[in-house]
């Protein structure tokens, strides 16, 4: 049995045990707790993430719908995030480039259907103010300083600098194997320029 003299002694010391237990339980407790809240913070930035994603297919939806009637969403789709640059902001609104000006996606569709009306199904849903198409497909197409520089102050320099050096010639693709071994970049301009109708044509043989 301990002596009176030990008490005094034992007591500071399972005070100081409780202590250290009772701090190493807030510490797990914090812990757990930042656990938590990080878990939350990747669920908000998920369903976050989510929201934006359906607002911005909602986007495209209403500009298909109230712009120019085109054959193939898909190749639309494709062709404007190749050629303009498109983004979505925290809200889902999506833009996209013509020219060097950001502008509504609507703008885009409309800009499309001007560069490439053989992609449009109803021509009657063409943009009524729109100038002829660019016939520019190449670097080769622009011949003199005049041009290249004209070309830069319309499109942008990025525009000009993603210009291949020379046309692809549609008279060296003669069936629809040869088609497919075109990389996609190329069979997107391809269709873009010329119309589902001539990929269709293509021999299967």
């Amino acid at each position: 049995m301990d002596s009176p003299n030990n008490q005094p002694a034992s007591q500071p010391q399972n005070a100081e045990l409780a202590l250290e237990l009772q701090l190493e339980a807030a510490r797990k407790e914090n812990l757990e707790a930042q656990k938590q809240l990080l878990d939350l913070n990747r669920q908000e930035q998920a369903a976050q993430h989510e929201r934006v994603l359906l607002l911005a297919d909602q986007s495209w939806r209403d500009a298909l719908q109230t712009g120019p009637a085109f054959y193939d969403a898909g190749i639309i789709k494709t062709l404007a995030s190749n050629e303009f640059g498109l983004r979505s902001d925290d809200k889902g609104t999506v833009t996209g480039l013509v020219g060097s000006k950001r502008v509504p996606l609507g703008d885009v569709l409309n800009a499309i259907a001007t560069k490439y009306p053989s992609l449009v199904k109803d021509k009657r849903t063409l943009p009524r103010s729109s100038e002829p198409a660019n016939t520019v497909r190449s670097k080769s197409d622009l011949t003199t300083i005049q041009q290249k520089t004209a070309y830069i102050e319309q499109n942008g320099l990025a525009a000009y600098e993603a210009l291949p050096l020379r046309s692809v010639v549609t008279r060296e693709i003669k069936t629809f194997a040869d088609f497919s071994r075109l990389p996609i970049p190329v069979k997107t301009k391809l269709v873009a320029e010329h119309g589902l109708e001539w990929v269709e044509r293509l021999s299967r043989k």
